[in-house]
């Protein structure tokens, strides 16, 4: 939750992830609801080092809605990317633990299926039926629809759109990543493009499609479609 909230500037007088929708609901907390499936055992939230105080005082809220085991606000200044948000909480809290670890996006919501974990993936992508070439998209294997064949990142490639919510479950991948970059030397930037990179690397991806339907309101436009429901 670093980033400058460009695409939502002087939409409300806060940071974006603390603007509230029609229902009063703030944006992080509506995103937090896609977890609903899971048990969260740590949660970390990498904020803006100016609006450190307002999530402090949501702590309680957090834990008697969400119920981790723990929470960790981590306030820092603005980031170029999206990963190097993820690696600063990555860093700070996950390294040398175990996975499963959800990355999850602070202006989306959808159900977030839970799913049967037979086979030895590195990670899993959540999609939804979409056409918006603001999202990413992923590819599945043709005789195999729950595996992931390639990804993009704002490229419609195949009417999977990603969902914000990006479950790893292989450290050492992830790890390495950080550590020594690609193998082919470009950078890590969204998300999509860390996936890109394990694929490349051979890593199993799992798809999984989420139930129900996805409300995006990371833009004014999909703010105002939100608010038009």
């Amino acid at each position: 939750m670093l980033g400058g909230g460009t695409r939502m500037q002087g939409c409300q007088p806060t940071c974006k992830p603390l603007m509230r929708l029609p229902d009063g609901e703030r944006f992080f907390m509506k995103a937090l609801q896609s977890l609903a499936n899971y048990d969260i055992n740590q949660l970390v939230l990498v904020v803006l080092e100016d609006y450190y105080e307002e999530f402090e005082g949501l702590m309680k809220e957090i834990h008697a809605r969400f119920n981790p085991q723990s929470v960790e606000i981590i306030a820092h200044a603005p980031t170029r990317t999206p990963v190097e948000t993820f690696r600063i909480g990555f860093q700070r809290v996950f390294t040398g633990k175990r996975l499963p670890l959800f990355c999850l996006d602070c202006d989306v919501y959808g159900l977030i299926p839970e799913f049967s974990d037979d086979n030895l993936e590195s990670g899993r992508l959540f999609w939804f039926p979409s056409d918006n070439p603001n999202k990413s998209y992923l590819e599945t294997l043709p005789h195999n629809p729950g595996v992931v064949r390639r990804i993009a990142e704002k490229r419609v490639i195949s009417n999977k759109a990603v969902m914000g919510a990006y479950l790893f479950e292989d450290n050492v991948s992830l790890w390495r990543l950080f550590l020594y970059g690609t193998s082919d030397g470009t950078e890590l930037e969204y998300i999509s493009d860390i996936f890109r990179a394990m694929l490349q690397d051979g890593a199993v991806i799992g798809a999984s499609q989420v139930a129900g339907s996805v409300i995006n309101f990371g833009t004014i436009e999909e703010l105002e479609q939100y608010y038009g429901r």
